[in-house]
This record gives structure tokens, sequence and C-alpha cells, in this order.
């Protein structure tokens, strides 16, 4: 029998804390990240087109996210991703 001097809750690995991505970082995360991906909520708080040339010229594909940003990709040029949105 395994006997543990803590609980097993705290032996797990915590979550690391993120910081709020404002536009002085951004230039950062998008280098770091592998895939900038835009998520609905994105087009009402932040301005797309800047991410989306960050993006690019970091050499990182974009892929918009649900069905509400299908027409800002294909005037954008991105990719598209919706798992209910038709082709």
């Amino acid at each position: 029998m395994d006997v543990r001097e803590e609980p097993l809750y705290k032996a797990r690995i915590a979550p690391s804390r993120l910081n709020l991505v404002d536009d002085a970082s951004l230039v950062d995360v998008v280098e770091k990240a592998g895939v900038v991906v835009i998520a609905p909520g994105a087009a009402s708080s932040v301005d797309i087109d800047m991410i989306v040339s960050l993006a690019r010229q970091a050499g990182k594909p974009v892929v918009a996210y649900g069905v509400s940003l299908a027409g800002l990709a294909k005037q954008l040029g991105i990719l598209h991703f919706c798992p209910y949105g038709r082709r």
C-alpha cells in the first residue's frame, strides 16, 4: 500500500498562471505560438487584421474558429474551422 505524506490533490501539478495579452505583448505571444486561433469574441475586442499581419510576419498559420468568422476569414485569406458549419 502506498502511503503519501501529502494528499493526492496537493501532489498534482498546478496550472501555471497566464498573463493578460495586450498590444505590447502581442508580438511575443504570436512568436511563441505554433498556431494563431481567432475566436468569435475577438472580432469585437481586438484588431484582427493586425493579428493576422503579425502571424504572417512570424510565419504562423492563422485559423478563424466558428461560423461567425467565416466571411471575415475568406476576406482575409486565412483558414476557417467550424465543427457545425458547412464548407
